[in-house]
């Protein structure tokens, strides 16, 4: 080969590169404007002449992911992965669009593999604590952001995540504190406010969990679910005035929020506004047809307005969903007896002390339901039952001695 010719080749190989390069800045600077079409076209025809070339498929995957087509972009980040499988940010690459299209294990497979090839990678273990906390893994994702917090521990986001893996394995202590300093870092953050309310309600500590329902309704009044769980806490405090017009805050924004119109009617239930009562009841089962509780109680308001036939069907309605809920039997036993349908009572009766054996409500019930029926000496046995539960049972006491002074032919 003559100099001329060596020369020559310099020179196509140099053209070749700069042709490349420009190609590679010009798609670039199309993903950088969002004409991610246009960008996608330049990697598309560098990578025609140059299949080779890692950083056009790594770029390539980004004006992809930025388009919303993970799956291609996944593609391109395995290619570049095949070409240099020793750059961890190709495997985070990967692992973000892996996450982001919601395939879990493969989004956790690739933040490992970031954190074994460098360990100080920006944001690695976090995104690798996320994709575990989404798979139910809180264990391994507290781990992972515990090693975040090492290398970033003045960013908020990472405590508040750190406190929903706590919290979500039961340890609400650590939650809280997690919590809390989300919010030393960043006092705007509505949703750490209910997360730190969550946690507290579930440590029984509901005046502090209220009180930063307060905090997060400063930020977002609108926000049913928060009104929800405020009232919540003061229907547990005992404050049913007040957790009534929280549950009207929370139906207010949405009227459709099941929790709050179950406890809408809970509350006017424990008030002694049947009708109101029953008006949320139905409203709950319009709702969401399967709701136990709200059939149930919808029965026992019934009941106190003396709808016995209604409330019968309201606690049938339960059973279909709970057929071995003792407490549903027993107030349907309580309903037959009220319409004087004693053997059905009985079996009711029998239903609830299958279940359960010492419930003295039921054993009231059946001795009520045996003395109708005639069956004294039985009817004595149901009273001398509770009494062994409970020697002290004044009821119980007298329903025996007026029995006693029937069979004796002393009583009316």
């Amino acid at each position: 080969m003559n100099e001329m010719s060596v020369e020559t080749m310099s020179q196509a190989v140099q053209t070749g590169t700069s042709f490349s390069q420009d190609l590679l800045q010009k798609g670039i600077a199309f993903s950088q404007e969002g004409n991610y079409a246009a960008a996608i076209a330049q990697f598309d025809q560098l990578l025609q002449q140059e299949p080779s070339n890692v950083l056009a498929w790594y770029e390539k995957g980004n004006a992809l992911v930025d388009g919303a087509q993970l799956e291609a972009a996944i593609s391109c980040f395995t290619k570049a992965i095949h070409l240099e499988p020793q750059t961890a940010t190709y495997h985070y690459a990967l692992g973000w669009a892996a996450y982001n299209l919601g395939q879990l294990e493969q989004a956790t497979a690739s933040f490992q593999q970031v954190t074994e090839l460098q360990s100080d990678f920006p944001n690695a273990y976090y995104s690798l604590g996320l994709s575990l906390y989404r798979q139910g893994h809180y264990e391994a994702a507290i781990g992972a952001f515990s090693h975040a917090l090492e290398q970033y521990p003045d960013i908020a986001d990472i405590w508040y995540s750190q406190g929903l893996a706590l919290h979500a394995s039961g340890r609400y202590e650590g939650a809280v504190k997690h919590y809390s300093r989300a919010l030393e870092l960043n006092p705007e953050d509505q949703a750490a406010y209910s997360c730190r309310g969550a946690a507290l309600v579930a440590l029984a500590d509901y005046s502090a969990a209220m009180n930063s329902y307060d905090k997060a309704l400063g930020l977002n009044p609108e926000d049913a679910e928060a009104w929800c769980q405020w009232a919540q806490c003061k229907k547990k405090l005992g404050q049913l005035k007040d957790a009534l017009l929280g549950y009207e805050k929370a139906l207010g924004v949405d009227r459709n929020h099941r929790e709050a119109a179950y406890g809408r009617g809970s509350a006017l239930l424990k008030l002694g506004d049947w009708e109101g009562a029953i008006a949320s009841f139905d409203w709950v089962v319009k709702l969401q047809p399967d709701h136990f509780e709200a059939w149930f109680s919808r029965g026992i308001a019934l009941k106190n307005l003396k709808q016995f036939e209604a409330a019968i069907a309201s606690y049938d309605q339960a059973l279909k969903l709970r057929p071995e809920d003792h407490r549903v039997w027993a107030n349907r036993s309580s309903a037959l007896i009220s319409l004087k349908r004693y053997e059905e009572a009985l079996a009711s009766c029998d239903k609830v002390l299958e279940l359960k054996p010492d419930d003295v409500n039921a054993l009231n019930n059946r001795g009520n339901a045996l003395f109708h029926l005639g069956q004294l000496e039985a009817a004595i046995a149901c009273f001398e039952k509770i009494l062994e539960i409970n020697p002290d049972d004044a009821k119980a006491k007298q329903n025996r001695s007026v029995i006693v002074k029937r069979l004796q032919g002393n009583g009316p």
